[in-house]
């Protein structure tokens, strides 16, 4: 087994109810319903997918209280990242190649 498979296992695993869990959900359900005969796989697969929902609200409740927590930063559109100098470098060079291209009109029409 693969680490990865082995971490997937463990997550899966994590966020699946135990047996017993499973037991008593199923067992109340079938209390709750009347104690009808014959629909115990009914009452497993209800419980089961109960305390999956409850897990997996449970663990979006956490997710969101921790986002709320450590916000990420807000970058606003009118703030520009300074220019540095290898930036003005580049972009002189780009304006002289432009002016000794001008003359002949074959670098021109490559650059544009």
């Amino acid at each position: 087994m693969t680490a990865f498979e082995t971490k997937l296992n463990a997550f899966v695993n994590s966020q699946a109810p135990s047996h017993d869990q499973i037991t008593g959900r199923a067992y109340d359900i079938y209390i709750n319903s009347g104690c009808q005969p014959g629909r115990c796989q009914l009452n497993w697969a209800k419980a089961e997918r109960e305390l999956r929902n409850e897990m997996n609200a449970a663990a979006d409740d956490s997710n969101n209280a921790k986002a709320a927590e450590n916000p990420l930063p807000v970058i606003s559109p009118e703030v520009k990242p300074p220019v540095t100098s290898s930036a003005r470098v580049q972009s002189g060079r780009r304006a002289s190649r432009d002016k000794a291209s001008s003359g002949s009109g074959r670098g021109r029409e490559l650059c544009s």
